[in-house]
């Protein structure tokens, strides 16, 4: 599946353009700042859209040098009150495209609690537009 081409049309669709160079991210940049193996479904969402203000309009995406596992889940985005995040099982992260979990925390930022969304990285990302 070809996830730039998808991730770019359902953008075009929203805003009415395919986004500028200057918001997307280039590869060795984002290889650069991330230190984590990342699922390409993922990935490819960054290289097309990744600073791009769809991506911090209301559930943020973080940059890739933010990305952080806590208790075996990636991080790579917060509600925009800081509620939730998003994140992928550090076991799925080879796959291309595997299932996002909510995750919920205590007040002492302990996990306490992850929901499946029943959706793979990419469709996860298409809902959101």
């Amino acid at each position: 599946m070809d996830y730039k081409e998808l991730y770019q049309n359902a953008i075009k669709n929203l805003t009415g353009s395919i986004p500028e160079t200057e918001t997307r991210m280039r590869e060795t940049e984002f290889d650069s700042l991330c230190q984590y193996p990342v699922p390409q479904a993922l990935k490819d969402y960054y290289l097309v859209a990744g600073k791009h203000p769809i991506s911090k309009e209301y559930n943020i995406f973080l940059p890739p040098e933010e990305f952080e596992v806590h208790n075996g889940y990636l991080w790579f985005m917060v509600e925009n009150q800081a509620v939730c995040h998003w994140g992928i099982r550090e076991d799925d992260l080879k796959q291309i495209d595997p299932d996002i979990w909510q995750l919920h925390t205590d007040r002492a930022g302990r996990l306490s609690a992850a929901y499946s969304e029943d959706r793979t990285v990419s469709s996860f990302i298409l809902i959101l537009f």
